[in-house]
């Protein structure tokens, strides 16, 4: 008898357990539901803004901050910015700011959860208030690292735009598992910045994946200033820093770049004569053949591969002159 009483009162318990459990995810569900139908509500609301324009303010206002409550504003907002340009941008700015929500994404870029600090930064920097402004200046010196970056990265294009060597300092001193955003962050300066990042290249006291990002990013630029530093970075112990350097002056085919993207071909390290072997096919640099011819044998599969790529290039080029010379001899 005590055995069944004892067996009846945990199975009483067990059944209690698994109801409460059970209607605590209907509870849940329905909070869900509910708070999804009210973001998409917010969503539909603020994107209607750009084809409609007649919102009324007080809707409005009330949309951002159903979206604001359900830490949605910053990716609406930033989903709406990708869709428009030009003066409909402006207006549609104009509106969310009038609506208060720059003051809201201020608030949530100052605290918070950090996916949803580094979200309404990106946000943030579409408007060029002086507040929202002064607030992404004060993130730059923030107590997140990720924060610090995301700050100086949104302000790039504004119209308070971080210096070169501000940048430069906050990335270096970035930890290891954030290397991917400072990476990011310089080569976007480094876009804005080349002359400055052509002068960092030859400053060895930097780390070296830095200045890999500033050689990387030179290879859009087709000035002339930054030829010196690809030179000097050609010849850099680092091997990496080497083989960017080779590629960047293929990219510029500047003429001062031949003779070390020849030297490039006998390098010591197989990555640097990939590259090089790569650009001297790609520039269909005669003078590189014999060196091509050499590679071929080389104990890379991948330079031997590239190698007779590029002899294939320089080939192509030497038959495709041919008939043209032959068709105007008179």
């Amino acid at each position: 008898m005590p055995l069944l009483y004892w067996l009846w009162i945990f199975a009483s318990c067990f059944l209690a357990v698994s109801l409460f459990g059970f209607a605590l995810l209907v509870i849940d569900r329905l909070q869900q539901n509910r708070r999804n139908t009210a973001m998409s509500a917010a969503r539909t609301a603020i994107l209607g803004l750009l084809a409609q324009g007649h919102l009324s303010n007080e809707r409005l206002k009330r949309q951002v901050a159903i979206a604001e409550r359900h830490g949605s504003l910053g990716s609406v907002i930033l989903e709406a910015l990708s869709l428009v340009a030009g003066a409909p941008r402006r207006v549609f700015l104009n509106r969310l700011e009038s609506a208060g929500a720059a003051h809201r994404l201020r608030r949530h870029a100052r605290r918070g959860r950090r996916h949803s600090r580094l979200v309404a930064i990106q946000a943030l920097a579409a408007f060029t208030d002086d507040r929202s402004t002064s607030c992404l200046v004060r993130l730059w010196r923030d107590f997140d690292d990720a924060v610090r970056l995301g700050a100086l990265g949104a302000s790039l294009g504004g119209p308070s735009a971080p210096g070169f060597e501000t940048v430069v300092a906050a990335a270096s001193a970035t930890p290891p598992h954030l290397r991917g955003r400072a990476q990011r962050l310089i080569r976007a300066a480094a876009l804005i910045h080349h002359r400055e990042s052509a002068h960092a290249l030859m400053r060895r006291e930097l780390p070296t994946w830095l200045r890999l990002q500033l050689a990387e990013s030179l290879h859009c630029s087709h000035d002339p200033a930054v030829i010196p530093a690809l030179l000097a970075a050609a010849h850099d112990p680092e091997a990496e820093l080497r083989a960017a350097a080779i590629g960047a002056l293929a990219a510029s085919a500047a003429p001062e770049g031949m003779s070390a993207i020849l030297d490039a071909i006998n390098d010591t390290i197989w990555l640097v004569r990939v590259r090089a072997v790569s650009a001297a096919g790609k520039l269909r640099l005669e003078a590189a053949r014999a060196f091509l011819m050499l590679r071929l044998e080389d104990a890379n599969w991948w330079v031997r591969l590239r190698a007779r790529e590029a002899l294939g290039l320089l080939d192509e080029s030497g038959q495709a002159r041919v008939p043209i010379a032959r068709g105007l001899r008179p």
